[in-house]
């Protein structure tokens, strides 16, 4: 005789259901609702009946496919009646249903009826005379839940709120990352201001002067000396031998922090290095921009491999086709190793904000001053150095639009600020 099996609404506060792993379990049927164990030779019921989804008419296996402390759901009789079910099996598992939003066939006294779980529910009757242990029990269960995990998360996926909540942050984070992308690729390329520019009449003096067998660096470096003195440049920044700094090339005289780009052909304000992923130099007028452009990639990657990783972990036991698999493996990866990749760029810039740094600076060399080598000689504390990239108004600090302070032809040094403190003191 077909037991009859009646369905109570299941919480977390209840406590009756709440296994002890110390105390003998008795075991209950229940109606596992899974495409997974359609067909699963060892997961069958031997000699009770079998429930199909409606939509295909696989059968399925009357089993739990989760603990008693599984997610809420319920299941409503859409023909009407007691809520009850009629099962029969000689193989049963303790637990709870946890697919929600499925639509099934099952098999009641009343004939072929068709229901839609829409709450989590457990069995209130035990089966008689079938008894065992958490740890003999234990092991069937962990199997049962994790072939359900599959189809439970791709139905849940399947839900209008999941996707809305999916898609809006996506589409926010996408539209972030290009934005600041075309940013950072069209910002002005301003180079020194036109007085640091040689005139001809002195570019061509310094040229002959360094094509002549009797060169002499000290008269060419003296001609600089007095063409900056007469200019009433400031130039803090020296070459290794402490003399002006000048581009042969670009025939110019180079501001503080200011470097030639060999792949751009010209001279760039605060110079920190030439991306190879976009072509551009990243300088002055772009870094703010070029940091939340690394920043939005790395939220984009994380969050894609948050929403990729239920699937990943559940596709070999959900029912996909090979495609979708080959699909699922290859993202997760490519999110993977991408999100890792920018997690060491992007707090790698984040230290150099916070130090006022340039890539320049780390790689080739701190910058050189009349009393010798200083990396820390711009940095005026992290809130200032920040705001020196990202400015002082908190809402543009998230979007690029241009909010950098200075000109980056002269930059404010720690000595004078710490000097500027000393006489206020006094």
């Amino acid at each position: 005789m077909p037991l009859a099996k009646k369905y109570e609404d299941l919480t977390s506060s209840d406590e009756s259901a709440i296994a002890d792993k110390n105390s003998p379990l008795t075991l209950t049927t229940n109606v596992v609702v899974d495409r997974i164990f359609s067909g699963d030779p060892e997961m069958a019921d031997e000699g009770g009946k079998r429930v199909s989804r409606s939509e295909n008419g696989q059968h399925i296996k009357k089993m739990s496919v989760n603990s008693a402390l599984g997610p809420s759901v319920m299941i409503e009789n859409k023909s009407g009646g007691d809520n009850e079910l009629i099962c029969e099996a000689s193989e049963v598992r303790i637990g709870v249903l946890e697919t929600m939003g499925a639509m099934i066939s099952v098999q009641s006294e009343q004939g072929p009826e068709e229901i839609l779980i829409t709450k989590a529910v457990k069995v209130t009757e035990s089966v008689e005379g079938k008894k065992g242990s958490y740890d003999e029990i234990g092991l069937a269960l962990d199997k049962a839940n994790k072939m359900a995990l599959g189809s439970t998360v791709m139905r849940i996926i399947e839900l209008f709120e999941v996707r809305l909540a999916f898609l809006v942050p996506f589409h926010v984070l996408f539209f972030l990352f290009l934005w600041t992308m075309v940013q950072t690729m069209i910002a002005p390329n301003e180079g020194p201001p036109d007085n640091f520019n040689i005139p001809a009449q002195i570019d061509e003096e310094l040229k002959a002067i360094s094509r002549s067998r009797a060169y002499n660096t000290k008269e060419f470096y003296a001609i600089l000396e007095r063409y900056v003195m007469d200019q009433k440049i400031e130039v803090a920044c020296r070459a290794q031998n402490g003399a002006i700094r000048f581009c042969t090339r670009c025939a110019c005289i180079k501001p503080d922090r200011c470097h030639h780009c060999s792949t751009c052909g010209r001279c760039f304000l605060k110079y920190d290095h030439h991306c190879p992923w976009i072509n551009v130099c990243i300088r002055f007028n772009n870094y703010k921009f070029f940091v939340q452009f690394v920043g939005y990639a790395w939220l984009l990657s994380v969050f894609i491999f948050s929403t990729i990783f239920p699937f990943f972990i559940t596709f070999w036991d959900a029912k996909i086709s090979n495609v979708c698999r080959i699909l699922v493996t290859f993202l997760f990866v490519l999110m993977f190793l991408l999100g890792l990749s920018l997690t060491f760029f992007l707090t790698c810039h984040l230290y150099l904000i916070s130090k006022n740094r340039t890539s320049l600076e780390v790689i080739v060399g701190p910058p050189v001053f009349t009393y010798g080598e200083d990396k820390h000689a711009f940095d005026l504390g992290i809130r200032r150095n920040f705001h020196e990239v990202f400015g002082t108004v908190k809402w543009k600090w998230f979007f690029p639009l241009f909010s950098s302070q200075g000109d980056a032809v002269r930059f404010e040094r720690r000595e004078e600020v710490q000097a500027a403190a000393e006489e206020i003191c006094e």
